[in-house]
């Protein structure tokens, strides 16, 4: 099982909405997120000709103002794989992605998506 995962670090009192479906028909439901909180689902890597791939529309602001589409929060590899986690954590100045591969036990630190 791998694991896609969103944490809230916006700031005191803030909600952080998420909204996560596959290219496989696959549909998590809406979460609210407050801060310092974190929401995180598990899933299967599908093999080879099945690669699963998954988006999520990710919300907050007063009136839900601000979004972004995440259109690869995950993407399955075209082999099996155990243990990977995406972590997406919400911040003042961005979304940034912490990449875990338990398999080699390494710790990658991605980019400033927004």
């Amino acid at each position: 099982m791998n694991t896609l995962e969103f944490q809230n670090k916006l700031n005191p009192g803030s909600i952080f909405k998420v909204n996560c479906s596959s290219n496989k028909k696959e549909v998590e439901d809406l979460h609210e997120i407050k801060f310092n909180d974190k929401y995180q689902f598990f899933l299967k890597e599908r093999g080879v000709g099945n690669r699963i791939v998954w988006r999520c529309l990710l919300r907050h602001g007063i009136k839900v103002e601000n979004s972004q589409i995440l259109w690869r929060a995950y993407r399955g590899a075209m082999r099996h794989r155990c243990g990977e986690k995406r972590s997406w954590i919400a911040r003042l100045d961005g979304i940034y992605l912490e990449k875990i591969i338990k398999q080699r036990d390494s710790n990658i630190l991605g980019s400033l998506v927004s």
